[in-house]
């Protein structure tokens, strides 16, 4: 496996050097080059108090001053230096009530909350002294150390390791995962919108049903989402995106729409179209054209082609939508507002004002709907004239 160096991390690590301080490139980065990925987030770590680091760079600015990172600006890049430290009492769970600089790198190392990102590179050698490379390799993630001591000290680590999981299609140690979930009851200390982030990047994942055993355990409870008794396997066959895949998350739960959007703090447009997939699913599946045509009257949040997939996925009623839906864009055929050959702007033009706008919108809907050669732009500005008309005699 080829690890290499950015020209900005390169830069950086021998700046430091030469000023007699040591410095590697820590965590992800090491564990994405192990596994061929590419590098989003070049993290360092040195041997150094803040203030070397912030003499060393003029155009660096402390970033995190509890920890003493320091963002140094290269180019279009920012790269994160931050100085080896021992961390002490996690008495809330989530941060340390003592963090000491000045501490070795394999201190530094032995701080962190998995082997795979407790690895070092300084583009010299590789520093690993938890095995972190070869669980990597193994497709395993295993903490530092004692796992309850990790996950007392912060409870967005058990997050984070299944996130891991599912991004990385790993697998939990089955110690870590005996302790990741016997103390998941902690996870209630950590904010919403972290633990929505967290459970976000897994669902957005490759592997989203690696929750699986987070959410079969009751841990995400607290947020709306129980426990259920539906495998999560059919969610990595979701297609991929945030909507369909947290809705089909709660659909498979059980978990009532506004729980958990209440809970990890949705936005109102979010549930909103939670709601109008959810309203959708509960509909009796069109059989023909014409009643898929109704359906979709209304307009869906994302595409429908995604939509039914994902229904069939979760109920055989609706198998075949998706082909029912091929069928109807490839004819063309308008099936929303949105498809006319006429605008709200169109109508206001030709003297139609207020609420009549809109209603005579859906008057030409229902005309196309049926009639789809209808739908041409003089042919409906001239039914809106004469409805207009009509109304005013």
């Amino acid at each position: 496996m080829a690890y290499y160096l950015s020209p900005g991390a390169k830069l950086i690590l021998a700046a430091l050097s030469g000023a007699g301080c040591e410095a590697y490139v820590v965590g992800g980065a090491v564990r994405n080059m192990t596994l061929g990925l590419p590098v989003e987030d070049w993290d360092i770590a040195a041997e150094a108090p803040p203030e070397k680091i912030l003499e060393l760079f003029p155009a660096a600015h402390l970033t995190g001053r509890e920890f003493g990172t320091v963002t140094v600006p290269l180019g279009s890049e920012k790269y994160e230096v931050t100085p080896c430290r021992r961390e002490e009492g996690y008495t809330d769970g989530r941060h340390p009530e003592k963090v000491a600089f000045g501490a070795g790198l394999e201190q530094d190392l032995a701080r962190r909350d998995f082997t795979m990102n407790a690895v070092a590179y300084n583009g010299r050698a590789l520093v690993d002294p938890f095995g972190g490379l070869a669980d990597i390799r193994a497709g395993v993630i295993r903490c530092v150390g004692e796992p309850a001591a990790r996950f007392e000290e912060d409870a967005l680590r058990i997050l984070r390791a299944y996130r891991f999981a599912a991004v990385l299609d790993f697998a939990l140690e089955p110690e870590t995962e005996r302790a990741a979930l016997a103390l998941a009851p902690r996870l209630g200390c950590i904010s919403a919108p972290r633990v929505r982030a967290e459970l976000q990047k897994a669902l957005l994942s490759a592997h989203p049903a690696r929750l699986e055993p987070l959410v079969r355990t009751g841990a995400l409870a607290p947020f709306g989402i129980p426990a259920g008794t539906r495998s999560l396997e059919v969610l990595d066959r979701v297609p991929g995106g945030m909507l369909l895949r947290w809705w089909a998350l709660f659909c498979l739960t059980g978990a009532p729409v506004e729980e958990p959007c209440a809970a990890l703090q949705f936005s109102a447009d979010f549930e909103r179209d939670l709601r109008r997939l959810g309203a959708l699913f509960c509909k009796t599946a069109p059989a023909c054209k014409s009643e898929l045509k109704g359906f979709l009257r209304g307009g869906v949040p994302c595409s429908y082609g995604d939509i039914a997939r994902t229904f069939a996925l979760l109920d055989p009623r609706f198998g075949g939508q998706e082909e029912l839906f091929a069928q109807l864009e490839e004819s063309g055929e308008p099936y929303a507002l949105s498809m006319l050959a006429v605008t709200g702007g169109d109508l206001f033009a030709a003297g139609l004002r207020g609420k009549r706008i809109g209603e005579t919108l859906e008057l030409l809907l229902t005309a196309v709907l049926r009639a789809p050669a209808l739908n041409r732009h003089e042919t409906l500005l001239s039914m809106a004239r004469e409805m207009n008309a009509l109304e005013s005699r």
